[in-house]
Order: C-alpha cells, then sequence, then structure tokens
C-alpha cells in the first residue's frame, strides 16, 4: 500500500482465516513495521508500506480452501482503520469498509 499521510499511531495488522461460513477459524495480529523493517509504525507521505510474514497455525484447521480477512487497527484505544481505497474486494459481513478480502487461499 501507499502511504498517504504520516501516522498517527502504531498500526498492527490482523489476518483472519475464515471459514465457508466466514467463522474465524483462526487469527494473526501482529504491529506493523515501518518501510525500514524497524518498529514502531513511521514513513512518510508516498513511502510504498508492504509487509509479509509466515506462520504456522495453530492444531486443529484442517487443509483446505478459507478466506482471508486483512486489515489495520490501533490496539489502544482500539479503533479499527477504514479501508480508503482497496483493489481487493471487501467483505460483505460486519467487517465491510474495515478489511479486504482475499478469496480461495488453499492451506495445506
Amino acid at each position: 500500500m501507499e502511504s498517504y499521510r504520516t501516522p498517527t499511531a502504531d498500526y498492527d495488522v490482523f489476518v483472519h482465516v475464515l471459514d465457508a461460513s466466514n467463522g474465524i477459524v483462526f487469527q494473526l495480529d501482529h504491529p506493523l513495521k515501518a518501510p525500514s523493517g524497524k518498529l514502531p509504525t513511521s514513513w512518510s507521505p508516498g513511502d510504498l508500506v508492504t509487509e509479509s510474514f509466515l506462520t504456522v497455525p495453530p492444531p486443529g484447521p484442517v487443509p483446505g480452501i478459507y478466506n482471508l480477512r486483512i486489515g489495520l487497527y490501533v490496539a489502544k484505544p482500539m479503533r479499527v482503520l477504514p479501508v480508503v481505497l482497496a483493489t481487493l474486494p471487501q467483505p460483505a459481513d460486519s467487517w465491510k469498509d474495515h478489511a479486504i478480502l482475499i478469496d480461495r487461499v488453499d492451506c495445506k
């Protein structure tokens, strides 16, 4: 994503792994790093902000096709940031306008 302005807070990323009924199978949360890879969140307008991470899901979920719901939030005080512009679809549930949706991820 491209930054439009300098953040006013430190952001965290949430990733919800969803089953066919949009129930959360498990979720991942972690602090969003600055473009330099350092914490806390800080960047300038126009900076390209990317995030990648690898995780091992907790025991229990079976391999299969899942959807991912992804967004940003500020932990204290808790507030989920709105999605202003996205090339990926937004969910149709209560997370609409606060997340993007990645359909059909094959988890093995």
